[in-house]
C-alpha cells in the first residue's frame, strides 16, 4: 500500500536517514496496524513471526547483541560533495533505539548502521556548576585531524558523560593538535 512512497527523494544522501520510507513506516507502524489503515492483521502477523522464531530454535538467528551490529554511520555535510573529506568515526557498539535514552536510529529493514542519534547530552547542576556533565558524539573538536576529534566518542556511545569545567584557572589553551 505504501510502495509508491519508496521512489526516493531529490535531497541527496545527507538527508537519507530522514526521508527513508522504511524508517518512517517503522515509526508509524503501530498506529497503522492498530488503526487498520493498511488492512493488515497485526496480531496474526506477530503470532506468525513469533511462531517461526520459536520453531527455528535458540540461536537460529545468531547470538548477536544489539551493539555488535548497530554502529555509528555519520552523515557529514561533505558526504554529497566529496566523500573523501568525511571523517571516519570509530565503529564502537551502540545501544538504544528510537524510544530510549541512548536513542540511536538505524534504517529498519535496510541496515543496522545508525545515522541518527543524540548530538549532545548536557546535565546542568544549577546549584553546583562543578557537578554539571556533558558529552558529544565524536569529540570536542570538529577538525578530523585534531587530537580531540574523537575523544568523546566511546563515552557518548556508552551513555556516559564528562565533567564540565567552568573554572577558568583549570582550563588550558590549545592552539592546534
Amino acid at each position: 500500500a505504501l510502495a509508491a512512497l519508496d521512489a526516493g527523494h531529490p535531497y541527496g544522501p545527507l538527508l537519507d536517514p530522514w526521508f527513508d520510507v522504511h524508517a518512517r513506516v517503522a515509526d508509524a507502524l503501530p498506529g497503522l496496524v492498530v488503526g487498520g489503515v493498511l488492512g493488515i492483521d497485526g496480531r496474526a502477523e506477530a503470532v506468525t513471526a513469533l511462531e517461526a522464531a520459536v520453531a527455528a530454535g535458540p540461536g537460529a538467528a545468531g547470538e548477536a547483541t544489539w551493539g555488535s551490529t548497530h554502529r555509528v554511520a555519520p552523515q557529514h555535510v561533505y558526504l554529497g560533495v566529496d566523500p573523501g573529506l568525511v571523517p571516519s568515526a570509530p565503529a564502537v557498539p551502540l545501544s538504544g533505539d528510537t524510544d530510549c535514552v541512548l536513542c540511536t536510529r538505524s534504517g529498519p529493514g535496510r541496515s543496522d548502521l545508525c545515522a541518527i542519534g543524540p548530538v549532545a547530552r548536557w546535565v546542568w547542576d544549577l546549584a553546583d556548576r562543578d557537578r554539571s556533565r556533558w558529552v558529544v558524539p565524536f569529540g570536542a573538536a570538529g577538525d578530523p585531524g585534531h587530537r580531540h576529534a574523537f575523544d568523546q566518542h566511546d563515552r557518548w556511545a556508552q551513555g556516559g558523560t564528562h565533567r564540565v569545567v567552568t573554572d577558568w584557572a583549570a582550563l588550558q589553551r590549545e592552539d592546534r593538535p
